[in-house]
């Protein structure tokens, strides 16, 4: 089998910042198709890569394709006639053209550095039908540390996501938002953050959220899972027979979902250990850690598969993305 060349990279994509073009990074000795993006950057590359990568630049390709022929004319009058590659035009700036073409050939692959960056990266190979390209990209973001998307940036994410169509992301970053309380008041105050229509959206998704573990925490309550943790001797047990302070915990985050989270869980047992100095716990500061840990992964499980049953509305926004 034939080895595939390797395309050398000028310069290393990663000094390439989002808002200057980039001029011929990645160029096939053996080329036979030319890439000009709207910024003028021109990418020589082997079509094959491409055509096999996206069935919508494959009509584009197939639809340029052909012997073209340039005449120059040599110092001593003469002419020649060399065989020109055809130009496929991009509408897709340099910088983005080049992150996405290490996702398709033999090349150390590079992400943009920005969210906003990274987002359009992935919007243009849905844009193009590349769903391996995609699995790729989403691969290589799985693997950052911390995640592209997390609480701190949510809402951001979760905008960006609805503006470029990519569902996916909407969805992972409205889970993200489930950190935060999120009501009306709050619309209000954060309509300079997205448009009004995907924060109303992302309203209703915690709300929906919110009914969802309303309408299910009894059958958590009266789970194997939740009784994980009966026979406690705590001093004050609630009515499924496990610390109170537990059960109240369980309950609250049916009210508000932000309160799902290792610290606020570790709050709670604080507030019961501080709050009943003279009737002091004896129990449940000594619960095994494998007890908590199982009652902890059970409820994570019982609230992940209540998020996952509610569906995010996508907004298509860029007519020329397919939504994913």
């Amino acid at each position: 089998m034939a080895t595939l060349p390797q395309a050398p990279i000028t310069p290393p994509p990663q000094s390439i910042p989002d808002s200057e073009p980039s001029r011929t990074c990645i160029d096939f000795p053996d080329a036979d198709i030319i890439l000009r993006s709207c910024d003028s950057s021109e990418f020589r590359v082997l079509k094959l890569y491409i055509i096999k990568s996206s069935p919508v630049l494959s009509k584009q390709i197939q639809a340029i394709s052909g012997p073209s022929y340039t005449t120059v004319s040599t110092d001593h009058g003469a002419s020649e006639t060399s065989l020109s590659l055809p130009v496929l035009r991009m509408s897709d700036n340099g910088p983005i053209l080049t992150t996405l073409l290490t996702f398709i050939y033999p090349v150390p692959t590079v992400l943009p550095p920005t969210l906003e960056g990274i987002m359009e990266l992935l919007s243009i190979a849905q844009k193009y039908e590349m769903p391996s390209v995609l699995d790729h990209i989403r691969g290589k973001l799985a693997l950052n540390d911390p995640p592209f998307i997390r609480p701190e940036n949510a809402f951001h994410a979760y905008s960006l996501a609805q503006k470029y169509g990519l569902l996916q992301e909407a969805a992972q970053a409205a889970r993200a938002t489930l950190r935060f309380s999120l009501t009306i008041e709050d619309q209000e105050e954060n309509l300079d953050v997205m448009p009004g229509a995907h924060l109303h959206e992302l309203w209703k998704f915690h709300q929906d959220v919110q009914s969802n573990l309303s309408s299910t925490i009894n059958d958590f309550r009266g789970s194997t899972a939740h009784g994980t943790l009966n026979g406690l001797r705590c001093n004050w047990n609630g009515p499924f027979g496990i610390p109170k302070w537990l059960d109240d915990y369980v309950l609250s985050i049916a009210g508000a979902p932000s309160l799902f989270d290792p610290v606020e869980f570790q709050l709670a047992f604080v507030r019961h250990v501080r709050d009943t100095p003279m009737f002091a716990c004896s129990c449940c500061p000594n619960i095994p850690s494998n007890t908590i840990r199982t009652f902890w992964t059970a409820l994570t499980n019982f609230f992940n598969g209540n998020v996952a049953k509610v569906r995010v509305i996508h907004f298509n926004h860029c007519p020329s993305s397919n939504q994913n």
